[in-house]
């Protein structure tokens, strides 16, 4: 009884995994974004934060501190990020986007929203309102989920 209990679970797992890649390869692998997904995703995590440290984008992000310190280099080359110092602790530093950073990102959201929006095309009224519902229930789910 127990395992059927966590079989749909697992499937409901599996189908946000599923999901998750699909719009990963459809909208952004696909979309050609313009710089290296790991410097991508660093970009994402700095523009949902004023600034932030080196540990806690590696804690956030899964990676190693000499993997971070390479994409970090890299995206403060091109001036799509910046380093600070701390005002409370002047032996660390902090990150924070520019707007030059900004500006990739706006680019890029630009380019997944008018290709979702030509997909959308191919669907029916019904359809496009069945995945608005769903859309609505996943992310309020989700927003529920971690709240």
């Amino acid at each position: 009884m127990e395992e059927k209990e966590k079989q749909p679970h697992s499937l409901l797992s599996r189908r946000f995994t599923e999901m998750v890649l699909l719009i990963h390869n459809y909208f952004y692998r696909q979309g050609q974004i313009p710089i290296p997904l790991n410097q991508f995703c660093v970009l994402v995590v700095l523009q949902s934060r004023e600034s932030t440290c080196i540990s806690e984008l590696c804690s956030m992000l899964h990676l190693s501190k000499q993997q971070m310190t390479t994409i970090v280099e890299k995206l403060t080359s091109v001036g799509y990020i910046e380093r600070h110092s701390d005002p409370e602790d002047r032996r660390r530093s902090l990150l924070s986007i520019t707007a030059a950073g900004q500006q990739l990102l706006d680019k890029q959201d630009d380019r997944v929203r008018e290709r979702f929006d030509q997909r959308l095309a191919r669907l029916s009224p019904q359809q496009i309102e069945g995945l608005d519902t769903s859309m609505q229930i996943l992310n309020e789910s989700i927003e529920k989920m971690f709240s």
